[in-house]
């Protein structure tokens, strides 16, 4: 698989608990919607494929871009884009599952939606070659960017990057975190920041967006880093890869060089639903 490798110096031993955004009760809504797992008996000692994780990455991916300030992010994308059609049934080993959650991990904890990766940072129980199963691969992706559980329109992660920054000032669950208050006083309430991606905890100067003076959804610094003017005329994918400049500017791509996207193969091969290993 294109761009899968075993990662060096990494624990395999599976950390419980380290990040605060896991469900182990329950499946993120996210796999059914968008359909890594099926109504299938559950098979969670079986080995995981390449498909399978390369699908899994892939929906994960859209639902950081969805639901997480600035998106999946470069690294993330390009990993993705990266992923080759063939060997999609062939075993995936510990290594290369890790090799292929670090970039996402990196985007949460850039966010503090987590704060740390779910396996060991130790090297003398490292077993990367040792082949991963269903149940581990979703162990993995096992966060949730959409859990509200006070039902007050903040996602749960985003309301503990507050409560961990407030903890000093008496700060320690999701009711202590309103929509309506204002924690880092720069005018805009928690509620508004939420809405348009701008920091709970760091005062903003500006209402979170960026100039769009055409209106046609792209910034306007990007269109001229990447055109040269807002007048581009090359049409919305000058580069022939099925990716429209929206798309390409939500994804970090580059407009003007092709994607290397194609998921042919990899569609069925899914992920069964969840008998969740402790």
């Amino acid at each position: 698989m294109k761009g899968m490798s075993r990662k060096n110096g990494w624990g395999c031993s599976w950390v419980f608990g380290m990040l605060l955004v896991m469900h182990l009760d329950a499946d993120p809504a996210w796999w059914a919607a968008r359909h890594v797992t099926t109504t299938v008996a559950p098979a969670d000692y079986a080995a995981a494929t390449a498909g399978q994780l390369k699908w899994m990455a892939t929906a994960a991916a859209e639902e950081l871009q969805s639901n997480l300030p600035g998106g999946a992010g470069s690294n993330v994308w390009g990993l993705v884009a990266g992923f080759s059609v063939s060997g999609n049934t062939e075993p995936v080993n510990l290594g290369q599952l890790k090799r292929v959650a670090e970039a996402f991990y990196e985007r949460l904890i850039a966010e503090g939606v987590v704060t740390g990766v779910p396996w060991t940072p130790a090297t003398d129980d490292d077993a990367d070659f040792a082949m991963a199963n269903i149940g581990q691969l979703k162990r993995v992706f096992d966060f949730d960017l959409t859990a509200d559980a006070d039902a007050d329109g903040l996602a749960d992660w985003w309301e503990w990057i507050v409560i961990r920054t407030g903890a000093t000032n008496g700060f320690s669950g999701l009711a202590d975190v309103n929509p309506d208050d204002d924690f880092d006083g720069d005018g805009f309430a928690n509620a508004y920041e939420y809405e348009h991606g701008m920091s709970p905890i760091v005062p903003d100067t500006h209402g979170g967006s960026d100039d769009d003076i055409d209106g046609d959804g792209l910034p306007d610094d990007w269109e001229m880093q990447q055109f040269g003017s807002l007048d581009w005329s090359g049409g919305d994918d000058p580069d022939g890869d099925g990716w429209g400049n929206l798309a390409e500017y939500q994804r970090g791509g580059v407009p003007l060089t092709a994607w290397r996207v194609d998921t042919g193969g990899i569609l069925g091969l899914t992920v069964k639903t969840p008998l969740r290993i402790r």
